[in-house]
């Protein structure tokens, strides 16, 4: 049971504070609090720190403070398309004004197709005290960065000739996904894909795992590219079986994630030519 709120008014007391043992920090907390009794001596409220709050715009990202809300990132003009449909698809508005982007990369479960396509993208992450940007992925990958103060999240704007395509299996079509896949992709002028990477959740035992699509790259970006690329996905996936579907499915799910996920990176690219 929680015994102290402290709401901080400046980051070096809300950074000391974090120090302390059995001390959570948030700012919102809807997600981090959904139906578990979390086992923690302190919440750190960080709504209050100015230097948490910020957006700025710059010429190839756009730089958001850790305590920025989900909806305010889902209400700015130039994060991508893929990333606004993974919040509002599956995190109830309720639910995004009340968790900052810092807590939705640090809960238990993050959503899975807003998770995909943040790491896909390659987002940047600054910790509170640190200069530093650390990419999403060592962030999930490393135990020792879990629990820090992410005070800014770096996402990159979408330039000329670059794609974020997803996809998704689910139950319904308001359920959690069951696998989903998020591609990036950048191609030159003559339609040659430059750069190809997918991301896979629900599909492995990690919570995101990133495949190069290598095959893809330096081959024109059409259909018959996307079905030759998908073809050896499921053996190169390992999924576990649980209640939701066998390994076997989640395989073939995955591959047909990604094909779906491809086909609407190149719908995008297609649009951006005016084709």
């Amino acid at each position: 049971m929680t015994k102290q709120y402290i709401r901080p008014s400046t980051l070096l007391e809300a950074i000391q504070l974090a120090q302390q043992p059995d001390t959570i920090a948030i700012a919102g907390g809807a997600m981090a609090f959904q139906g578990f009794d979390l086992p923690y001596e302190t919440v750190i409220d960080l709504q209050a720190i100015p230097e948490l709050t910020h957006i700025e715009e710059y010429d190839n990202a756009i730089e958001f403070g850790g305590a920025c809300t989900l909806q305010q990132i889902l209400d700015t003009p130039d994060v991508p398309m893929a990333l606004k449909q993974a919040l509002s698809r599956t995190v109830p508005r309720n639910i995004r004004n009340n968790t900052s982007i810092g807590e939705s990369l640090q809960v238990d479960n993050p959503p899975s197709e807003w998770l995909a396509g943040l790491t896909v993208l390659d987002i940047g992450i600054r910790f509170a005290g640190e200069e530093a940007i650390y990419p999403l992925i060592e962030l999930l990958e490393d135990d020792e960065l879990q629990g820090g103060i992410i005070s800014a999240v770096f996402i990159p704007k979408l330039e000329e000739g670059e794609a974020l395509g997803s996809a998704y299996v689910s139950r319904t079509p308001s359920d959690e996904a069951i696998v989903n896949v998020a591609v990036f992709i950048r191609v030159e002028e003559d339609g040659v894909v430059e750069t190809a990477f997918a991301a896979f959740c629900g599909a492995s035992d990690e919570v995101v795992s990133i495949i190069h699509l290598e095959n893809l790259e330096e081959h024109q970006f059409n259909q018959d590219a996307i079905e030759q690329t998908v073809k050896p996905i499921p053996s190169l996936l390992n999924p576990e079986d649980d209640y939701q579907g066998s390994a076997a499915y989640r395989r073939e799910m995955a591959k047909v994630c990604l094909q779906r996920a491809l086909e609407d990176a190149l719908e995008q690219i297609k649009l951006n030519n005016g084709e």
